[in-house]
């Protein structure tokens, strides 16, 4: 196996850590993927130029996802991906055709693949599929070496994987964890501690890394002092459940962006620019190496009228399961449960688990199970 490094342009350049199959016919550049042998079948040339196209696409995924169609529902994500493939293949040469006795029709083909295009579909439709891998984001910021009362580049991040989909793990569901503790971790930055506290919050993904501001000077305008600095923020991501990591950035804001009435203020605009750039080039490598590591989809399951005592029973039940490989609480708010179960099962079995423990099932989807409970 070949480990290699795909710059992928979208709105900045974005750097994922992709896998070639030595076996595979495509060639990657700095931008696109060169897919050698596309084949494809149908009934007309039409349709065997689609089924080509798609194998094309295929194979270019398989350059950003490692051991791709040995992956349960890869199809999936392959469907989903085709279904917006305008604009990813930029060239398609049709090498060879035929035509058998049956009347189907069989090309052969050379593609090109660009590496942007189906970086911004194929990231969204792997988060999709991935269910809400839970991410547990500790950064140690620092404003000309002290800590700030908040923590700007941490939230920056976790806004930015939050809206790409991602589920943030709330540091303050923990009863084992002071705000003190929290704080002392941030700081050490201990990799082995800080995986510790990921696997016992649950977490899939642990983010960690720094952000510093400094070197200010001050410049009076309009009568008023304005401070500007320097601001960077280096952030790593690891798989909580192996201790790989599956991602690294750093980003910088320079004087002339960080600007601001005190070096507090400065300081949190270098980090919001500086945190957001960091957060947007991890994403997607975050959901790439993810796709394999869950082994199973995650369900978010709502149950409304349970009591609170039922709760502990029910997720010690699921728990137990051989099929289930984790259970993470959401919430329980005015006796409404909210659970993430990555589970083997898929939605209407587990449903129908859920249903014989005493559930009633309201609705049903590929992803969510609504009930109301019914003991």
């Amino acid at each position: 196996m070949k480990g290699k490094f795909l710059p992928a342009l979208a709105a900045i350049f974005l750097f994922v850590l992709v896998f070639v199959d030595s076996a595979s016919s495509a060639e990657i550049t700095s931008e696109e993927i060169i897919v050698n042998e596309a084949v494809g079948t149908g009934t007309s040339r039409t349709s065997a130029e689609d089924d080509a196209k798609r194998n094309a696409i295929e194979q270019g995924i398989g350059a950003f996802i490692d051991g791709y169609t040995e992956m349960k529902d890869y199809q999936v994500v392959t469907d989903k991906v085709f279904s917006k493939a305008q604009g990813i293949i930029k060239k398609f040469e049709v090498l060879n055709e035929r035509k058998d006795s049956d009347g189907l029709v069989t090309i052969e083909a050379r593609a090109v693949v660009s590496a942007a295009a189906l970086d911004g579909v194929l990231g969204p439709a792997t988060i999709d599929m991935l269910g809400n891998p839970r991410i547990l984001i500790i950064i140690d910021e620092r404003v000309s070496e002290k800590q700030p009362f908040i923590y700007t580049s941490e939230g920056q991040i976790e806004r930015v994987f939050q809206n790409s989909g991602l589920h943030i793990v709330d540091k303050a569901q923990s009863d084992a964890l002071s705000d003190v503790q929290l704080n002392e971790a941030r700081k050490k930055q201990d990799d082995d501690e800080l995986l510790r506290i990921a696997r016992d919050f649950k977490a899939d993904v642990l983010v960690s890394g720094k952000a510093y501001a400094g070197s200010f000077v001050s410049v009076k305008a309009g009568g008023r002092p304005v401070y500007s600095g320097r601001a960077s923020v280096q952030i790593k991501a690891v798989l909580t459940n192996t201790a790989q990591q599956i991602a690294f950035n750093t980003s910088e804001a320079d004087q002339k962006i960080t600007r601001g009435t005190t070096e507090e203020d400065a300081a949190i605009k270098g980090f919001q620019i500086c945190a957001s750039q960091s957060a947007k080039k991890m994403v997607n490598a975050i959901a790439y190496s993810m796709f394999g590591s869950l082994g199973a989809p995650t369900y978010r399951i709502k149950i409304a009228g349970i009591p609170f005592d039922a709760v502990f029973e029910l997720i010690e039940n699921l728990e137990a399961l051989d099929e289930v490989k984790s259970v993470y609480q959401r919430s329980y708010d005015d006796g409404t449960l909210e659970l993430d179960v990555v589970s083997e099962m898929d939605a209407n079995t587990l449903a129908r688990w859920l249903s014989k423990n005493g559930s009633s099932i309201s609705r049903v989807s590929s992803q969510t199970i609504d009930a109301g409970w019914k003991e």
